[in-house]
């Protein structure tokens, strides 16, 4: 046969090899059961069709994937690698529900992804090595995004809630991005307009943010991140949990607000230049033992805006200069 359609409930004993196209639809479930699915054509399934619960679970699609109906459940992708060359997409939502070690491989020279609904799909693990280009946003990754090298992912919108690796001369080109921490070094290029940190748990993370490599607009830091290298935010930055500079520079193009976060300069050689306002905002946790040493130098205003006065409490050898001769310095406390 050249094409297979499963319409009824199918346990592998053994590999399966199709020429054509794979269909799973109606009442039909593919179990993989351990073993090897090659599709030289297309797939497409409902989201309760494929059935991958095991690690050596390996189905590698040739042709374009693609998923339909909804209500998917997380222990249906839940072990091995699916593997496509071609496009990706869905059309509905709760239809990817991955989990466990379940892993999507994406190895096509121009592979789009389209998901529809993609706050409601999400993959567990997202390895790219070719180039993966998404016109909306992509599904949320639970787990870990690579890639490999020389590869390329574009989206507008990107949660990978784990760590993101990125290959030598890799890149990724996301509008707004959002991760847990980045595997560090970077060989590759990222590049993003609003890049949020949100850290792995209470777990520090470390980060080499060389401009050889990152291209930053706007940065929000809602995790505790300690600095490998200089950082440059050609935007405007802030800071909601922990920052440290750990004898690295950090050079701000816009405004640095500190709101329940704090930065933690207790190196001689921290130093921080912002061209725009410094804020030291409402919620901001005391910086009392976190400003010892190392330089803040500001352009524009420093103002500390809060329910308490001790939000601001620098000592040791740290400094802080205020280049504009019409600087304001505001202490806004109740």
């Amino acid at each position: 046969f050249t094409n297979l359609a499963v319409a009824r409930q199918v346990t592998l004993a053994g590999d399966l090899s199709v020429p054509g196209d794979v269909s799973i639809r109606n009442a039909g479930v593919l179990y993989v059961n351990g073993h090897t699915v090659s599709i030289g054509g297309g797939l497409t399934t409902t989201s309760v069709g494929l059935r991958m619960q095991n690690p050596s679970d390996l189905v590698d699609v040739q042709g374009d994937i693609l998923w339909t109906g909804n209500s998917g459940n997380s222990t249906w992708l839940s072990a091995g690698v699916l593997r496509g060359h071609a496009d990706f997409s869905s059309q509905g939502a709760n239809m990817i529900h991955a989990s466990g070690t379940h892993r999507v491989e994406l190895l096509g020279p121009a592979a789009a992804v389209d998901i529809g609904f993609p706050s409601t799909n999400y993959f567990q693990h997202l390895q790219v090595q070719g180039a993966a280009i998404s016109q909306g946003s992509m599904p949320t990754v639970l787990g870990t995004l690579v890639l490999g090298a020389s590869a390329s992912l574009s989206a507008p919108a990107l949660e990978v809630r784990g760590s993101v690796t990125v290959g030598t001369g890799a890149s990724l080109v996301v509008t707004a991005l959002n991760v847990g921490a980045f595997v560090e070094p970077s060989a590759g290029f990222v590049q993003v307009a609003s890049l949020q940190i949100s850290g792995l748990g209470s777990a520090q993370s470390d980060w080499s943010p060389s401009a050889a490599h990152y291209s930053i607009s706007d940065l929000t830091i809602t995790g505790r991140v300690r600095l490998l290298t200089n950082l440059i935010v050609n935007g405007s930055m802030q800071v909601s949990d922990l920052l440290t500079l750990n004898g690295h520079n950090l050079t701000v193009g816009g405004s640095l607000t500190a709101n329940s976060g704090q930065l933690v300069m207790t190196n001689p050689s921290d130093a921080v230049e912002v061209q725009g306002d410094i804020v030291w905002a409402t919620f901001a946790v005391t910086s009392l033992g976190s400003l010892t040493a190392g330089t803040i130098t500001v352009h524009g205003d420093f103002r500390v805006e809060g329910a308490s006065a001790l939000l601001f409490q620098a000592s040791g050898t740290h400094q802080v200069d205020l280049v504009s001769s019409s600087a304001a310095i505001r202490m806004d406390v109740a």
